[in-house]
């Protein structure tokens, strides 16, 4: 009766075992999917990214029809903002916007003509080899470079240009990267090539069909 007893004890534990087991595994499972989903959410890209930057832009060499005299656009310091918009993993939409206020002088030296706000808006593509922590990029943007004398005698000049850039997203964190880049920026100016004009009347010229300008930036990238 002790063995039939004994035997009768085990059996039940042996039938309680299968249902416990199904217990932990189904409460382990409905555990770790809210955490496999939020990885997975996690791991998704940012789809915006904003870059304050600064940097440096090169002179140009125009002459005044007035005197004769060789006039330089001295190289400044510009600023301006990049948004970019992820079209694909690999493609983002970019909107580029920079500004910089070197003097028009003349090249020999002597007192500056005049200020000139340099102001260019383009948008484009760019190409991005990588979603890791190093993103190398390039890409090809079109719009308008606007010239803005401070002058009396001049006005201010509005015209088509291209550019192309390329360079390196160096992300830190998931958020937060820095952007370093190089552009080259080529303006079409009137087919007199006359840049600054007054009442139709024209002084200032540039030697050349395109005004090309070439840059070098870095930046703060914010993606969210």
């Amino acid at each position: 009766m002790a063995a039939t007893s004994g035997t009768t004890h085990s059996g039940h534990m042996k039938s309680a075992w299968p249902s416990t087991a199904t217990t932990t595994i189904c409460l382990v499972a409905c555990l770790a999917s809210p955490m496999s989903v939020s990885a997975q959410t996690q791991a998704q890209p940012a789809r915006f990214e904003l870059t304050p930057f600064a940097g440096y832009q090169n002179s140009e060499t125009f002459t005044d029809e007035a005197t004769g005299t060789q006039l330089k656009l001295e190289s400044k310091q510009t600023t301006g903002l990049v948004f970019d918009v992820s079209l694909a993993p690999d493609t983002q939409l970019e909107f580029f916007y920079s500004r910089a206020k070197p003097s028009l002088s003349p090249e020999g030296g002597g007192a500056a003509l005049t200020d000139v706000k340099v102001e260019y808006l383009h948008v484009g593509a760019i190409y991005v080899y990588s979603n890791g922590h190093v993103r190398p990029f390039f890409g090809a943007t079109g719009g308008a470079t606007r010239f803005s004398p401070n002058a009396p005698g001049l006005d201010s000049d509005t015209n088509f240009s291209l550019g192309l850039t390329g360079g390196v997203k160096l992300f830190l964190t998931k958020n937060i990267g820095v952007r370093l880049e190089a552009r080259a920026i080529a303006t079409q100016v009137d087919s007199d090539s006359a840049v600054f004009c007054n009442n139709g009347s024209c002084r200032i010229f540039y030697e050349g069909d395109f005004m090309w300008q070439y840059m070098a930036n870095a930046g703060i990238v914010i993606a969210f």
